[in-house]
């Protein structure tokens, strides 16, 4: 008999064997961000389907319980946009049983939880899974996309073929200033990147992450061996950094941070052709650069760095109307007040010494 449950830190092992094995696994799906999940003020709801002590699959999700937030979903927002069950590899009978065993626990637990909505985000485009997610109620949402860079071929066919022309000249730009890359795997990198990212988040009107989450995520991403960080550099100051991951047969993109300052410098397609570069050096067949949406500035860079749009199918069900149409009612002036208090109002230097229930209360 299978059963579901959420899962303990005794299943750490056996859960990161499973999502290693199955073909929906990815980084965001391993076992270690269950704790940040909790530092970063979510509950983590961790589901384990298991038969005679074996497991056969798995599912990451969480719980925002802040208010006009009230949302359970799948994946957590850590790293990557896309999650939801991943599987050993079973027969389509036992596969499409286990999912729906998961999928309808994680059902609910968030209404048990007081949700107003819950969200499942995946990559599978097995027909099955979006059946079974119709079935339980979930209905497609709006369309999200990741972008894919193919490395096939050699780097000259990506130089030639994948890169526009307008990211080549900024490329070219950026060596021709003495723009440099430094390539880092170190816990050290860490204060250099957290000041570019203070200083990133400060432009959006975000509140920066506190130092002490930052530092815990560093050790956490760190010690999986599949966090790198190229930092562009000119005269030996970090101006931008990237930090992405090497998961399986992929590299994918997690931060982009810069320094307002050298942005005209095009530091960061310069980081974006180290990456390209770094695959061919390591023989992986392609990166995932990351959610962007169409027409915004984010998802033409990707683009014109090589990346190719793949879609995110995204599942939403909805418990509460009424609570879900307060929060849209409310979100516009609540967004509108925090991003201006946090671009104009707090002070950068404050970041470092931000309490994560101060933080977790403004963002």
């Amino acid at each position: 008999m299978i059963e579901i449950k959420e899962a303990t830190e005794k299943y750490a092992n056996a859960w990161n064997a499973v999502v290693y094995q199955s073909n929906d696994g990815n980084i965001n799906s391993l076992f270690e961000w269950r704790s940040l999940c909790q530092r970063l003020g979510f509950k983590p709801i961790y589901l384990i389907a298991e038969e005679n002590s074996n497991l056969l699959g798995v599912m990451p999700a969480c719980y925002d319980r802040r208010f006009l937030s009230e949302i359970a979903m799948s994946p957590p927002p850590l790293f990557v946009d896309y999650g939801g069950p991943c599987l050993i590899n079973l027969p389509e009978k036992e596969k499409i049983k286990v999912s729906n065993g998961l999928i309808s626990t994680f059902d609910q637990l968030a209404r048990n939880c007081g949700a107003s909505i819950s969200n499942i985000s995946s990559m599978a485009t097995d027909q099955s899974l979006h059946s079974l997610l119709a079935d339980l109620g979930f209905k497609v949402a709006e369309r999200d996309y990741t972008l894919i860079v193919s490395l096939k071929e050699d780097l000259n066919y990506a130089w030639n073929y994948l890169i526009a022309g307008n990211a080549r000249k900024a490329i070219r730009k950026a060596i021709k200033s003495g723009v440099v890359v430094d390539r880092q795997e170190s816990s050290s990198a860490l204060p250099d990147f957290y000041e570019l990212y203070v200083d990133s988040m400060k432009r959006l009107g975000v509140l920066p992450c506190p130092y002490s989450i930052a530092k815990d995520m560093w050790r956490l991403m760190g010690s999986s061996n599949c966090m790198k960080v190229f930092f562009a550099k000119i005269k030996n100051e970090c101006i931008a950094g990237v930090l992405f991951f090497t998961f399986r047969n992929s590299i994918i993109g997690y931060l982009s941070v810069s320094s307002k300052k050298y942005l005209k410098l095009q530091p960061n397609n310069l980081l974006y052709y180290e990456i390209i570069k770094y695959g061919y050096e390591n023989n992986f067949p392609f990166i995932d650069y990351g959610a962007a949406q169409p027409n915004t500035g984010s998802f033409e860079f990707k683009k014109s760095m090589g990346g190719r749009p793949r879609e995110i199918y995204s599942f939403k069900k909805v418990y509460s109307g009424s609570k879900l149409h307060l929060k849209y009612i409310l979100q516009f002036p609540r967004t509108l007040i925090t991003t201006a208090f946090n671009k104009y109002i707090f002070p950068t230097a404050f970041s470092k010494r931000l309490d994560e229930d101060t933080w977790r209360l403004f963002s």
